[in-house]
């Protein structure tokens, strides 16, 4: 299913998010993935540059790995950025919400 839409969810009472994240060290291209709890399905991601000095890094990959298998494997969210030119050393902070559906039956 892709997406979900109010029909879909007449049998579930609660819904329930969380957000984990993850910090990487300072780098000229750094990166970092967070996962969301198990039992959660990645719904959202997200990451935010801190450039220590100078001029910065350019964020240029937000990648979601979904599965589709029957084993559980972590569904994570991956961010990447890099300096331009001038070296630049920076942390990035990645994200990941989740979500979980509870039945009422």
């Amino acid at each position: 299913m892709i997406g979900l839409y109010t029909k879909d969810l007449k049998d579930f009472r609660t819904v329930t998010t969380t957000f984990q994240s993850a910090i990487s060290s300072a780098k000229s291209h750094p990166f970092s993935t967070a996962n969301v709890l198990p039992g959660y399905a990645l719904c959202g991601g997200g990451a935010h540059v801190h450039h220590t000095f100078g001029v910065g890094n350019f964020l240029y990959s937000l990648e979601p790995t979904l599965t589709q298998s029957d084993e559980p494997t972590p569904q994570t969210f991956t961010a990447r950025s890099k300096d331009h030119i001038n070296p630049d050393p920076s942390i990035i902070d990645t994200y990941a919400m989740g979500i979980k559906l509870y039945s009422s039956i």
